[in-house]
């Protein structure tokens, strides 16, 4: 029973990271109070993801790397070239505008370094995320060495010096704005949950550790505002707020896994299996939906009808593409295992 409040939680903090993201990029065409504040904590779902990734992989005894990365190639490409494939067919058709650069950059996964189209804009995210799998077996062999603490102490302070000079000298890196800072920051945040983050959700997921982080969450959220109001431009303001995410992300996973754990989750779980099975898709084609939907039809529905229509729309590609390309998955994932 605990496994599968286990697995309820991961699943609920999955889906509940890439609605966020999702979210990001929908309420960018909306008008509201504090849209920018609100949309950079929903930007900030990219690093609940990369959590709950590094947590499940830092768990996991690895013998066969070649496999391992096979196995997550598989997972993320299948899905990720028959989306692109599809998208670029549109786009040929009606916009004519498609690049062989473009085509190679997606190809190879390195779009998020040489340029995004309109429609596939948030798969910025996925060349980030296979640069966390490609350092995830040098931090695998680094979690296996004993180290003192003065050891770690230092080498975390190295990190966090290299990341603050980074984020505020370096103006370049991945597409939409993200920064080499900011990428080493959401590296450093997979990592921290590779190495401990199993002793930091046991640690923090009770009565006591639940009220200690929405305090303190809410002492940083106040100071994060206050910087918006008075620093916002800046770049300390941009280190500021990123940290500050960083911390808002840790009272989300913290009260997700909480609630993971309740009968009421339990109880959903048809429904959460359903969502965090389409998860991964539903982030890939939601874009798509969102610029058709920006394109053609904002103009002439409400607000409200546009969030709702793009979930629904997104759900029912996700699904579509989920059972189209699952069966190809199964079938590499046996040859693989054959092999």
């Amino acid at each position: 029973m605990e496994q599968n409040k286990r697995n309820v939680s991961i699943q609920l903090i999955r889906i509940v990271a890439m609605f966020m993201i999702v979210a990001d990029h929908m309420l960018c065409y909306c008008n509201f109070p504090m849209k920018s504040f609100v949309i950079q904590i929903a930007n900030s779902g990219v690093f609940v993801f990369l959590f709950i990734s590094g947590l499940l992989f830092g768990k996991k005894e690895i013998t066969n790397w070649k496999q391992w990365f096979l196995k997550r190639g598989i997972r993320i490409l299948i899905p990720f070239w028959f989306f692109v494939l599809i998208d670029f067919i549109i786009e040929g058709l009606v916009w004519n505008n498609i690049t062989i650069k473009q085509v190679l950059a997606y190809a190879f996964n390195l779009q998020g370094l040489f340029g995004i189209r309109e429609t596939t804009k948030p798969l910025w995210f996925l060349t980030l995320l296979m640069i966390c799998y490609l350092i995830t077996p040098a931090l695998y062999k680094l979690k296996r060495i004993s180290l003192t603490t003065i050891t770690k102490s230092v080498l975390i302070a190295i990190f966090i010096i290299i990341q603050l000079t980074c984020s505020y000298y370096l103006n370049f890196g991945l597409e939409n704005g993200h920064t080499v800072g900011w990428c080493l920051l959401a590296i450093g945040f997979y990592a921290l949950a590779f190495f401990v983050g199993d002793k930091i959700i046991s640690s923090i997921v009770n009565v006591k550790g639940i009220v200690t982080v929405t305090i303190f969450t809410v002492i940083v959220g106040c100071l994060v505002i206050l910087a918006n109001k008075y620093i916002d431009g800046t770049k300390i303001y941009d280190i500021i707020s990123w940290y500050g995410y960083v911390v808002v992300d840790c009272w989300i996973i913290t009260i997700l896994y909480a609630i993971g754990k309740t009968k009421i989750a339990f109880a959903c779980k048809i429904v959460i299996n359903f969502l965090d099975k389409i998860s991964y898709e539903f982030y890939l084609i939601h874009g798509l939906i969102i610029h058709v939907i920006i394109n053609y039809l904002l103009k002439f529905i409400d607000i409200k009808i546009y969030i709702l229509l793009t979930i629904v729309l997104s759900i029912i590609g996700a699904t579509i593409i989920h059972y189209l390309t699952e069966p190809i998955i199964r079938l590499l994932n046996k040859k693989i295992k054959e092999e």
